[in-house]
């Protein structure tokens, strides 16, 4: 049952909105994603960052539509995983489809081979969930060059989910937001 807000933009109005969470919705912590519906020609993207006595560290987050979801039919990659001291990951979902479903998420190492066991996460209608140091689940040692994957589960066909990862380093906080490489059927990255 999420809040609703309504914004009329005139014909070529631009509008920057700060601090979206407490301005808009009243939240004072907490996170959340955005489900925007819009008229035609309206164009959108945002930013999210930390104040610190230095200045700013963030990272752009593109808006998503729902052909950029990953399907059981059509899964994604993300190939900047890394895990140690320099560097971790977290990997966000946001279920962006009708109902529940289950999002599958494996590791594969360089050479292709998984590592670990394949983790389940549920999501309810519109919720939105993070791992945080994903790499974690699957295995203890350090890990870079490899890739996860995620799929929607086979029995969720309408399921669509917006998956992510923050690669953070682990020294200064800066992250660095990607979103799936959706892979094509038959593709070699997805068994």
């Amino acid at each position: 049952n999420p809040a609703h807000r309504t914004l009329t933009l005139a014909a070529g109005e631009s509008r920057r909105l700060a601090d979206v969470l407490p301005k808009l919705f009243g939240m004072s912590s907490g996170a959340a994603a955005f489900r925007v519906v819009t008229g035609a020609g309206v164009l959108l993207d945002a930013r999210t960052f930390n104040l610190v006595s230095s200045g700013t560290y963030g990272q752009y987050v593109p808006a998503m539509t729902l052909g950029d979801a990953v399907t059981a039919a059509s899964p994604g990659a993300f190939l900047m995983v890394s895990q140690g001291a320099a560097f971790r990951t977290n990997f966000g979902m946001v279920n962006g489809g009708q109902g529940a479903v289950d999002l599958e998420v494996s590791l594969y190492d360089e050479q292709g081979r998984q590592v670990g066991s394949t983790k389940t996460y549920h999501l309810g209608e519109r919720a939105v969930l993070q791992a945080n140091r994903i790499v974690e689940q699957f295995t203890g040692s350090a890990f870079s060059g490899g890739y996860i994957l995620a799929r929607v589960a086979q029995g969720f066909p309408d399921g669509a989910v917006h998956p992510f990862t923050t690669v953070v380093d682990q020294k200064t906080g800066d992250p660095i937001y990607e979103t799936p490489v959706l892979l094509p059927a038959g593709s070699a990255l997805a068994p």
